[in-house]
């Protein structure tokens, strides 16, 4: 049996707060920490079933990895600019919103409608960020949704829905693939 799978609840609490703490920061240093915190903790029933105990695995070899730990704290730290107060909707979310229906609708990523959603949403990230929405920032918001779409984050959100029966997440790796190719071909034009 793996050394992950026979910790103790207080063993695996430890793991968890451990990681959340380097990801958020301290769960009572702001709101916002104390909301991730809440909503990434796995939480491993006393008689898991055996996808949920191989879930709880490789979701502690997640939290362990130096790499994802620092992914995480990009991501946290890029949402919570101090130019913008919470609560607000994620980028990620802005740009989900704003794709899916050119998905739906077959809109290419370098056309007219492309276009106008990368203005929209750039203006919205430079707004949140408190700066111009030049080449930079661009550049920036690019890094940030490219992280947002890591396939280890997305994979310890599916970890975390297995570990905690909640429904699979539906997670918008093609609206974020379909708008980094947008802004890439509308920076280029």
């Amino acid at each position: 049996m793996h050394r992950l799978a026979r910790l103790s609840a207080a063993e695996r609490d430890a793991l968890v707060d451990d990681f959340l703490d380097s990801a958020f920061g301290d769960r009572d240093a702001e709101p916002l920490s104390r909301v991730l915190h809440r909503s990434m903790t796995p939480g491993l029933p006393d008689d898991p079933t055996s996808e949920q105990l191989e879930a709880w695995v490789e979701l502690a070899e997640l939290a362990e990895d130096p790499e994802f730990r620092t992914l995480m704290r990009g991501l946290f730290t890029g949402y919570s600019a101090p130019e913008a107060a919470p609560p607000r909707k994620d980028i990620v979310v802005l740009v989900a919103e704003a794709v899916a229906p050119l998905l739906a609708a077959g809109a290419t990523t370098g056309s007219a409608e492309a276009a106008q959603v990368v203005t929209r949403i750039t203006a919205a990230y430079a707004a949140v960020q408190g700066k111009a929405d030049n080449a930079a920032l661009r550049e920036s918001l690019a890094a940030y949704l490219s992280a947002a779409r890591d396939p280890r984050l997305v994979r310890y959100s599916e970890l975390l829905s297995i570990i905690n029966g909640w429904n699979p997440p539906e997670y918008p790796s093609r609206e974020l693939d379909w708008f980094l190719e947008a802004m890439t071909q509308t920076d280029r034009a």
